[in-house]
C-alpha cells in the first residue's frame, strides 16, 4: 500500500482529469451490460402474452443500441486520450525525478553501484511502470464493465447469481498467489537485466581494448551467459503470466457448468423464483444470468492481467524507490553559506580519509596559499587524487577538516564551493554534442568572443577552425572524433572559460605524445596563471616550476619543498626524479623510491 500511495503522488496533479476519466469510464463500461439487459427485456416482452406489437420492441431495441454504442464510442475516445495523457505525463515525471536524483547522488554511491544497475532502474524499471500506467484505461473501465454484468445478473435472478459467484473467493486466492510469485520473479528479472546492461556498456566503452587483446570470443561468452540468465528469468515470469488466464477460465467454466448441470437436474430447487413465470420466461431468465456471467469472464480476465501488470510495476517501483530513498552523502548543511571569492588559503588540518576499511590518507596537515602552485607526487595509490578530490567535496574527510579562508568547507554550499574550482584530468569527458557546447559547459552564458578567447588560450582554436563545421562540429560519443591532445585542449578551454580561482590538474598530460604535451602544457601554463593550483603528476618534468612539491607515500606526507630543495635533500623525490631522468647508474638501487 505504501508503494501505491507513493505512486499516487505522481497522479495527484491530474486529479481533475482522473475524476473525468472515472465518469467517462462508467459511461463507456455501461454500454455492454446495458445492451445485454435491453436484449433480455425485449425477449421477455416478446414472448409475453400481453405483447401486441413485437416488431416495435425490436425497433426500439435497435435505436437504443445505436444510441448506446455511439455514446460509448465518443466517450471512449476522450476517456482513452485523457488516461494516456495522465500515463505519459506520470512516466515522464518519474523518469525525470530518477535521473535528477542519480545526478545528485554522491560519488561514493556511483562507485559502489554499477552503471548497468542504474541504467536498469531508469530504463527497464520505469519501462515496466510505464506499461502499467498505460493500462490505466482498462484498469478503470473493466471493473465498471464487470459490475455492470453483475448488476444485470442480479436483476435477472439474484439466487442463481450468488450460487455461481461462490467461485470468486477461490479465484481471488489464486490470483493473489500468482501475483506474489510474479512479483518475486520480476525482482530477479530486473537484476538479470542490470547484468546484461553492465556487460553491454563495458563492451561498447572498451571495444578498443577488447579487440586489441582478442577478447571478442570471451566477451561473447560472458554476454551469452548473462543473456541466458535473463532469458531464464523472463521465461519463469512469462510461464506464470500465461498460466493465469487459462487457470481462471478452467476454474470459472468448471464451476459454472457444474451449477448449470445442477440447475437443469433440480429445477425444483428454484421453483420459488419461477412460480409466476411461464416455462419460457424461466429459461430466458436463466439464459440471461449465464450470458451475463459468461460475458463477465472477459473483464475478469483482463482485470487478472492488469493485476499481474500491477504486481510487476510494484516490483519495479519498489526497486526504483529504494534508489530514490538513497540520500546523497554530500549535501549542503541547512546553515551553509555561499563561498564568495577565494581570498587567502586552503588548509588541511589533521585530515584522514578511509574508504571502506582501507586508510587512504592519514593525518594530513597542509596549507596552500592563494596563487600558489602545489604539486602532489607519489606512487599510484599514495592518495594524491583522493587528497585533491576532498577539496570540492567529492568525498568528506573521515577525520579532521579542510578549510578555505578560515571556514570548514562543509559550512559552504556545495554548489558555490564547486563553482570556485575548475578541474582538468587525464580522463577527459566530452559530451556527444558540438565543440562549442562542450566548452560552454564551463560557463553557459558566455559570449562567443569569450568562448573563442578561451579556445585560443588553450591552443584549441586552430584545430577547431580546421574542422568541417568549426565550433559547431559534432565530436561523437565521448569526443571519439578528436585526438587525445585535442580533447585535452577542449577540456582546458572549458576550465579557462569557467575562470575559477582554484584549479585541480589530475595528470592532465600523462597520456599525450610529445607534441601534444607541448601544446597542452603551454595551455596549462596560461590556465594556471594567477590561480591557486593543485597539480597531480607522474611526469616530474611538468612540475619543476611548481612553488611547492608534496611527496606522498601510503597516504602520508613524507617530503615537502621546491623542486630544487628536494633534489638537494636527495630523499624520496630525488630518487624518483633520478629514475625518470636516468641520472643514477643502477636504477635497482632505488626500488624503495616513491
Amino acid at each position: 500500500m505504501l508503494i501505491a500511495r507513493r505512486l499516487c503522488k505522481y497522479v495527484k496533479p491530474h486529479i481533475k482529469l482522473v475524476i473525468w476519466s472515472i465518469i467517462l469510464g462508467g459511461i463507456v463500461s455501461a454500454a455492454e451490460p446495458g445492451a445485454l439487459y435491453a436484449v433480455g427485456e425485449v425477449l421477455t416482452r416478446y414472448f409475453s402474452i400481453e405483447n401486441q406489437d413485437p416488431l416495435r420492441l425490436f425497433k426500439l431495441a435497435i435505436i437504443f443500441s445505436f444510441v448506446l454504442f455511439s455514446v460509448q464510442a465518443i466517450g471512449r475516445y476522450f476517456y482513452d486520450y485523457i488516461l494516456r495523457y495522465i500515463s505519459e505525463t506520470t512516466s515522464r515525471a518519474v523518469r525525470e525525478e530518477a535521473y535528477n536524483h542519480c545526478i545528485d547522488l554522491s560519488l561514493d554511491h556511483h562507485h559502489a553501484t554499477s552503471t548497468g544497475v542504474l541504467l536498469s532502474r531508469v530504463t527497464y524499471d520505469i519501462g515496466i511502470m510505464s506499461a502499467a500506467f498505460n493500462s490505466l484505461p482498462a484498469l478503470i473501465r473493466e471493473p465498471f464493465t464487470a459490475i455492470g454484468f453483475l448488476v444485470v445478473a442480479f436483476i435477472r435472478d439474484w439466487k442463481l447469481t450468488l450460487l455461481v459467484l461462490m467461485i470468486v473467493p477461490v479465484c481471488v486466492l489464486v490470483i493473489r498467489h500468482l501475483g506474489r510469485l510474479i512479483k518475486k520473479y520480476t525482482h530477479r528479472l530486473q537484476d538479470r537485466y542490470g547484468d546484461v546492461n553492465q556487460i553491454l556498456q563495458e563492451s561498447f566503452y572498451g571495444i578498443h581494448m577488447i579487440q586489441s587483446f582478442n577478447l571478442e570470443d570471451k566477451m561473447k561468452k560472458y554476454f551469452s551467459l548473462a543473456n541466458q540468465k535473463f532469458f531464464d528469468a523472463r521465461m519463469k515470469s512469462n510461464r506464470l503470466e500465461v498460466l493465469s488466464s487459462p487457470l481462471m477460465t478452467i476454474l470459472t467454466i468448471s464451476f459454472v457448468c457444474s451449477a448449470l448441470y445442477l440447475l437443469v437436474s433440480y429445477t425444483q430447487l428454484f421453483a420459488l423464483s419461477f412460480v409466476a413465470d411461464t416455462q419460457t420466461h424461466m429459461w430466458i431468465k436463466i439464459a440471461s444470468v449465464f450470458i451475463a456471467l459468461g460475458l463477465l469472464q472477459a473483464p475478469i480476465k483482463r482485470i487478472n492481467s492488469l493485476y499481474i501488470e500491477l504486481q510487476k510495476a510494484f516490483s519495479a517501483a519498489e526497486r526504483l524507490f529504494q534508489l530514490l530513498d538513497t540520500k546523497p552523502t554530500i549535501q549542503s548543511a541547512p546553515t551553509a553559506v555561499p563561498l564568495e571569492g577565494f581570498k587567502s588559503n586552503i588548509v588541511f588540518r589533521n585530515v584522514s580519509f578511509h574508504y571502506q576499511k582501507d586508510d587512504v590518507l592519514k593525518n594530513i596537515n597542509l596549507e596552500v596559499h592563494k596563487g600558489e602552485s602545489v604539486a602532489l607526487v607519489g606512487q599510484s595509490g599514495a592518495g594524491k587524487t583522493t587528497l585533491a578530490h576532498l577539496i570540492p567535496r567529492f568525498y568528506d574527510v573521515t577525520q579532521g577538516a579542510i578549510e578555505i579562508d578560515g571556514k570548514d568547507i562543509r559550512e559552504y554550499a556545495v554548489s558555490s564551493l564547486r563553482e570556485s574550482i575548475a578541474m582538468v584530468s587525464q580522463e577527459v569527458f566530452l559530451f556527444n554534442t558540438s565543440i562549442e557546447e562542450n566548452i560552454l559547459f564551463g560557463k553557459s552564458h558566455a559570449t562567443h568572443s569569450e568562448l573563442m578567447a578561451a579556445a585560443q588560450a588553450a591552443h584549441a582554436h586552430e584545430f577547431i577552425m580546421e574542422l568541417p563545421q568549426g565550433y559547431k562540429t559534432l565530436i561523437g560519443d565521448r569526443g571519439v572524433r578528436l585526438s587525445g591532445g585535442q580533447k585535452q585542449r577542449v577540456s582546458i578551454a572549458r576550465a579557462l572559460l569557467k575562470n575559477a580561482p582554484i584549479l585541480i590538474l589530475d595528470e592532465a598530460t600523462s597520456a599525450l605524445d610529445t607534441e601534444s604535451e607541448r601544446l597542452v602544457q603551454g595551455a596549462l601554463d596560461k590556465l594556471m596563471r594567477g590561480r591557486t593550483s593543485i597539480i597531480i603528476a607522474h611526469r616530474l618534468s611538468t612540475i619543476e616550476n611548481a612553488d611547492r612539491i608534496i611527496v606522498l607515500k601510503r597516504g602520508q606526507i613524507i617530503e615537502e619543498g621546491s623542486h630544487k630543495n628536494l633534489l638537494q635533500k636527495q630523499g624520496h623525490y630525488f630518487k624518483y626524479y633520478s629514475l625518470q631522468h636516468s641520472l643514477i647508474e643502477n636504477p635497482a638501487t632505488f626500488s624503495t623510491s616513491v
